[in-house]
């Protein structure tokens, strides 16, 4: 029986029918892309090892070199996705329920206000069910401060979760995918960020694995400047250490 490997057990969370899904694709690339330029250095550092000619310290600073060339570009890049592509989705989930308001309107936000002045005597079960039911009432207390409403920051965000279910549930099921794709993406540049640490033998030594990574250049670009630069734990962010854990080089 074959052992899946944990690039491969994260990859099975990856679901199949993301895969159709030109927007979601690109997280699977980085995935496959990093798992790749771990195992060339792993297998490099295992040819250098069998060879018998170096000395583990030889053998150490070729594989940072290697690294700093190959597997620290493609985590940088993966990671610079994730974060782009993390802001965006926030973003559009931001204004699922953002209400469109025309300030050079007064008719309609004399309107707005009105419907939050009927709200403010109400239970927060009655004016849930208002914004729930009309969405004009939902654009009405969306679109002030929730004290004008008679209501607090803990009812508005129950109000916003239920406006985008009930007003637009199919795009915010794109976006609930997006994130859980998204999470797997994180997830295999957490195991491939303790792999570095591991293939280049700083394992049990954070604060000289910090200054390698400060003290790397970034390569030129070959495309555009959104193209690989360095990648450093600030980067990187915090890391699942419970996932990078049962990784291994």
């Amino acid at each position: 029986m074959v052992i899946p490997t944990i690039y491969e057990q994260l990859g099975s969370r990856f679901k199949s029918e993301w895969l159709n899904k030109p927007a979601l694709l690109p997280h699977y690339e980085y995935m496959d892309a990093i798992k790749a330029a771990v195992t060339a250095t792993s297998n490099h550092r295992t040819q250098l090892s069998d060879s018998g000619v170096h000395s583990p310290k030889g053998i150490a600073e070729q594989i940072r070199v290697k690294a700093a060339k190959d597997l620290v570009p493609v985590l940088k890049r993966a990671s610079d996705h994730s974060d782009r592509t993390k802001a965006a989705t926030d973003q559009r989930r931001k204004n699922l329920t953002t209400p469109k308001v025309d300030p050079t309107d007064p008719v309609a936000e004399m309107q707005r206000a009105e419907m939050r002045a009927n709200l403010k005597p109400l239970s927060t079960g009655d004016r849930i069910a208002a914004a729930a039911k009309d969405p004009r009432v939902a654009d009405a207390y969306l679109s002030a401060p929730a004290f004008l409403s008679g209501s607090n920051e803990t009812e508005r965000a129950q109000i916003d979760d239920l406006v985008a279910k009930q007003f637009h549930g199919d795009a915010l099921q794109e976006i609930e995918t997006e994130r859980d794709a998204l999470a797997v993406l994180d997830a295999v540049i957490d195991v491939g960020l303790t792999d570095l640490r591991k293939a280049t033998d700083f394992e049990n030594s954070p604060k000289q694995f910090d200054d390698w990574m400060h003290s790397l250049t970034p390569p030129k670009p070959t495309i555009s400047e959104s193209q690989p630069g360095v990648l450093r734990p600030s980067d990187i962010g915090p890391r699942t250490a419970a996932v990078a854990s049962n990784s291994g080089i």
